[in-house]
């Protein structure tokens, strides 16, 4: 990586806007079905170069991963995001799932093998 014009090495990068709490990345173009920009991020972006392994081969690979780290209940607000015209119900189940997902993996005993942390 090269900032200022020197070169640096670093291990992992973590991005933060203390003022908004939001993170946005001006030159990443993808959109929802909706046209939606998805390059608002709330909470804090890690970059870093992890090994990680392809669920297809099981083999492991280093690779750039870019970790979004947010407040729990703010990962649970925006997975219930959606419409007006959803039942309420479904709004819920969605919110329970993603709860007890995430929890699971919040304990530390358990870890995905592709998702690097």
């Amino acid at each position: 990586m090269t900032i200022s014009g020197a070169k640096v090495t670093v291990a992992k990068i973590v991005v933060t806007d203390t003022q908004s709490g939001t993170v946005k990345i001006d030159n990443y173009t993808r959109v929802s079905y909706a046209k939606i920009p998805w390059n608002s991020f709330s909470g804090s972006l890690t970059f870093g170069q992890e090994s990680v392994k392809n669920l297809t081969t099981s083999k492991f690979a280093k690779q750039v991963a870019i970790v979004n780290t947010l407040p729990f209940m703010s990962y649970l607000r925006g997975i219930a995001e959606t419409n007006d015209s959803e039942y309420p119900e479904k709004i819920k189940v969605m919110q329970l799932i993603s709860k007890g997902y995430a929890l699971f993996y919040l304990n530390g005993k358990n870890k995905h093998p592709a998702i690097p942390i």
